[in-house]
């Protein structure tokens, strides 16, 4: 997660009329002979096969998130089934990075793969700025002749890049929402700044309660782009229909967004070893504040302080980077310094593969998700419950919708440290049991179901094209 700083310089976007891409501006400057005004007529180039290019904020290989392993996912399954050059991944990133020769932003991790590293991001008018590196991954998607273009964020790229590939290749499109930064300019997190509820009704009089800094125009005008760039795709989906309904009800969009899940629940059901003698618990995830890993560590510490047996049935695990500020650092450094000292067990794995999953968590039996936002969707329950590993999640509407109360999924109120230790006291006094099936909502049964409904939706746009 890149974090914006929110400045005080409220200016209102641009309207249909005035705004102009990348495209328009390099042209001007005469950058390169592939671009042009974005209402002239763009070319199909002709092709019996599929050619996709997938674009994702950041590659999994850098930053494991559910986003950017469904990405990758669609772009191997395309390989899989149309062979080998017919699709792409690029992966953006803000910052850092490897720099090539001649000032080159694009680095190439693998035969069709590669990252774009924007120098910076505006998170105002969300864009990078780098007309130069926009240009170059124009000529690099240009070169390659798509037939589907499937933005899984504008994140990195810029949403001026985004309108750019919709004007410049007359390609299917797809974009999914992943997250709710359509919507929410509080990094998409859906908390209220002045009293940290949930906002779940968008309007511009909350968003200019929540961050009086910015002018009430600048939501309106903010919202009225988005929802402009995101009609002109062939398809729109989201990952959870908690987010499809919240976004495409604030956009006003006229067409309803698909729900495609991010993950696949297999038929075979994965079992629970329900010996809980020991809790080892495991967290998935960035290190950050609204991930809620000091809710963790601290119902954790709570509880083993009551007694010296119950600190002795505690190992925790955390699998993740930190992301934030330094407070927050040393707050998790408190809490498992004084878990040390109380003998229980925590280890900070750091960066961890999504590939290595199974084996990371081969010693866990508990994993738990304490987010403290609604999020669109949870990979990581996914995967927990797979691996016949018992559940204990914060009570968000996406993971709800997917996995139904039992005793492999426990939840409790989001942001509720009493919830939680509730949860892990009756886990604590749960009996030894026989092994216990998964109940899970079974929307795909394999990963290809997800890539033959997007693949069915392109076929169908290709053909209105």
């Amino acid at each position: 997660m890149t974090k914006r700083n929110i400045s005080a310089r409220p200016r209102p976007l641009p309207d249909a009329t005035t705004q102009r891409t990348v495209i328009d501006k390099a042209t001007e400057k005469g950058l390169s002979d592939i671009q042009k005004p974005v209402d002239a007529p763009a070319t199909r180039i002709a092709s019996t096969t599929p050619r996709a290019v997938y674009f994702s904020f950041m590659h999994p290989d850098l930053v494991p998130g559910g986003a950017q392993t469904i990405a990758k996912n669609l772009h191997e399954a395309h390989l899989r089934r149309h062979g080998p050059g017919t699709s792409l991944f690029i992966g953006a990133m803000v910052g850092g990075g490897p720099r090539r020769p001649a000032g080159s932003d694009i680095v190439q991790m693998a035969p069709q793969e590669f990252v774009y590293i924007a120098p910076n991001f505006d998170f105002e008018y969300f864009t990078n700025h780098d007309e130069l590196g926009q240009v170059a991954l124009l000529e690099l998607v240009q070169s390659f002749g798509p037939t589907v273009l499937h933005f899984h964020h504008f994140m990195g790229f810029g949403i001026d890049f985004v309108q750019a590939c919709l004007a410049r290749f007359d390609a299917t499109s797809v974009f999914t929402i992943h997250e709710h930064m359509l919507v929410c300019h509080n990094d998409g997190h859906l908390l209220q700044n002045n009293n940290n509820h949930i906002c779940t009704e968008i309007s511009y009089a909350r968003c200019s309660t929540c961050l009086p800094q910015f002018r009430y125009d600048y939501f309106q005008h903010r919202m009225a782009h988005f929802a402009r760039v995101i009609e002109k795709f062939d398809h729109v989906t989201a990952v959870s229909a908690f987010t499809a309904g919240l976004v495409g009800t604030a956009l006003g969009l006229s067409k309803p967004v698909t729900v495609v899940p991010n993950g696949p629940i297999f038929r075979d059901r994965a079992v629970i070893d329900d010996d809980l003698s020991i809790l080892r618990i495991a967290f998935i995830g960035q290190i950050h504040r609204t991930k809620g890993v000091h809710l963790l560590l601290e119902s954790v510490l709570a509880l083993c302080k009551m007694s010296s047996s119950v600190a002795r049935r505690f190992d925790i695990g955390i699998w993740g980077n930190f992301v934030g500020d330094d407070a927050y650092r040393a707050r998790i450094e408190q809490a498992v310094a004084e878990l040390a000292a109380l003998r229980v067990p925590v280890a900070l794995h750091g960066a961890y593969d999504a590939s290595d999953l199974p084996a990371l968590l081969s010693d866990r039996n508990v994993v738990v998700i304490p987010s403290l936002w609604p999020e669109s969707y949870c990979l990581t329950a996914d995967e927990a419950l797979q691996l016949g590993k018992i559940l204990v999640c914060s009570e968000f509407p996406a993971i709800r919708e997917r996995f139904a109360a039992s005793d492999s999924t426990l939840y409790f109120p989001m942001g509720s440290a009493g919830g939680l230790r509730m949860r892990l006291q009756e886990l604590l006094a749960r009996p030894p049991a026989p092994r216990s099936q998964v109940a899970a909502a079974q929307s795909f049964t394999s990963f290809e179901d997800i890539y033959n409904r997007y693949s069915a939706m392109n076929e169908v746009a290709h053909a209105a094209h």
